[in-house]
């Protein structure tokens, strides 16, 4: 179909790399990039793949669109190796664990990779915690109670302190 205008936008790419243009485009930006005539995926800095091999492999690739969007490109040779990558996807109790930027696909199960290095773990902790409104109300008032029990505590040392005198 027609794509439009994806300036800005979030965008999901499902589908056979070879019938997919979009998907296509991005082969460079890949991980795991594809052939040049689209029979197989080719071996990277992390994994070495047989071509037989990497014909029978589907992929989840999440990438970098520039101006703070992701594209998620979930490609393979075949329709069958697509559904293998897309079913990680599709299913919430296999959801929560992918982890990493990428992860290949097969009838056996799935390889999890991670290629970008985490630049978002920078700020610090005290500014993470800042940046959330309920976080600091939650402060405030563990620190309003924490306050009122030192105060009762100093005063009821004073008081027991005199009557043993």
């Amino acid at each position: 179909s027609e794509a439009g205008s994806l300036d800005g936008q979030n965008t999901i790419l499902i589908g056979r790399i070879s019938e997919n243009p979009l998907a296509a485009a991005q082969n460079d930006a890949l991980y795991f990039r594809f052939s040049d005539d689209r029979s197989t995926i080719l071996s990277n800095e992390k994994m070495l793949i047989d071509p037989a091999y990497g014909a029978r492999l589907g992929t989840a690739q999440l990438l970098d669109a520039g101006n703070g969007t992701a594209m998620l490109v979930v490609t393979a040779v075949r329709d069958e190796e697509v559904s293998y990558a897309a079913a990680y996807l599709g299913n919430t109790a296999t959801l929560g664990t992918l982890e990493g930027d990428a992860y290949i696909a097969s009838s056996t199960g799935i390889q999890q990779f991670k290629f970008k290095a985490d630049n978002d773990k920078t700020a610090s902790l005290y500014d993470q915690l800042m940046s959330q409104k309920d976080m600091l109300r939650l402060v405030l008032i563990g620190g309003g109670v924490t306050l009122i029990l030192a105060v009762a505590a100093v005063f009821m040392i004073v008081k027991y302190r005199k009557r043993g005198k």
